[in-house]
């Protein structure tokens, strides 16, 4: 299964982010320690999980440019907000 998860520091900001903050949509809740995921079920493994500026340059090199150029625009700012937004994979038991 794949899914995203935003930190404290994402969710707290979220009424100044450029482009949530023009939306009604709300994040409610947010994931501090994504290796917790792996506790919901027993069994479940979480073989993968990175920052929008960890992404491995395979992976990378798979997206459309523009958005290659945000993840080098994001990983030159080093922000907190965008180090706290990782993508996960999880193996299911």
């Amino acid at each position: 299964m794949a899914l995203d998860t935003a930190g404290p520091g994402f969710f707290d900001t979220q009424e100044q982010h450029d482009a949530l903050g023009k939306v009604d949509a709300r994040m409610h809740s947010y994931c501090p320690d994504p290796a917790q995921l792996a506790l919901w079920r027993p069994g479940t493994g979480m073989p993968a999980s990175h920052t929008l500026t960890s992404l491995p340059n395979p992976l990378l090199a798979e997206l459309p440019l523009p958005y290659q150029q945000m993840v080098s625009a994001l990983a030159a700012q080093r922000l907190p907000q965008a180090e706290g937004y990782r993508l996960k994979l999880l193996r299911l038991p």
